[in-house]
């Protein structure tokens, strides 16, 4: 299902849909996320994030983005702990 999403995201970022396509860039990125897969989470995170940039429109879908980051980072660094 995350590449799915993944390709939904190029197809509606090829129309110029922004908003539908950084959707689908973050539920990628939330599903990867989801199956432990953390470089595949960030990546189509950073995506989303790019498709957003500083459109106000977008603030709500950058929240939950900043949200999942979080949760990775955090993840990360408990791994990290001895």
């Amino acid at each position: 299902v995350p590449a799915l999403l993944g390709h939904a995201s190029v197809a509606y970022a090829a129309e110029g849909d922004w908003r539908r396509a950084a959707d689908c860039a973050y539920r990628a990125g939330r599903a990867y996320a989801g199956d432990g897969r953390s470089t595949q989470a960030v990546n189509w995170l950073h995506t989303a994030r790019r498709l957003i940039g500083g459109r106000a429109e977008g603030a709500d879908l950058l929240a939950a983005v900043v949200s999942i980051e979080q949760e990775l980072a955090a993840r990360e660094a408990a791994a990290a702990r001895p």
